[in-house]
C-alpha cells in the first residue's frame, strides 16, 4: 500500500466522521437526523469528490504527455551517440 492510498482512506475517513457526526442533532433526547444538513453536506462532498477526480485525471494527463516527450527526447538522443559511436569508429 502505497502512502497515496492511505492518505486518501485517512482523509475519507475523516470527512465521513465529521459528516457523520454533523448531521445528527443532538439537542433532542433521541439525537435525530437532520435531514437538511444531509442534503447540504452530500452536495457539498459530491463537489469535492468530482473537483478531487477531475484534478487527478489532469494530474495523470500531463504526467502521460510529459513521459511520452521524455521518451521522444531520449530516443532522439540515443540515434545522436549512436550516429556519434558509428562515425567515431569508421
Amino acid at each position: 500500500m502505497n502512502s497515496r492510498n492511505i492518505v486518501i482512506g485517512a482523509l475519507a475517513g475523516f470527512a465521513i466522521g465529521t459528516l457523520a457526526g454533523a448531521l445528527y442533532d443532538s439537542s433532542t433526547s433521541a439525537g435525530t437526523l437532520n435531514v437538511k444538513k444531509v442534503k447540504a453536506y452530500s452536495k457539498g462532498l459530491k463537489k469535492a469528490v468530482n473537483k478531487f477526480i477531475a484534478n487527478s485525471k489532469d494530474t495523470v494527463e500531463a504526467a502521460k504527455e510529459d513521459a511520452a516527450d521524455l521518451l521522444k527526447k531520449g530516443k532522439t538522443e540515443m540515434h545522436k551517440a549512436k550516429q556519434n559511436l558509428e562515425t567515431a569508429l569508421s
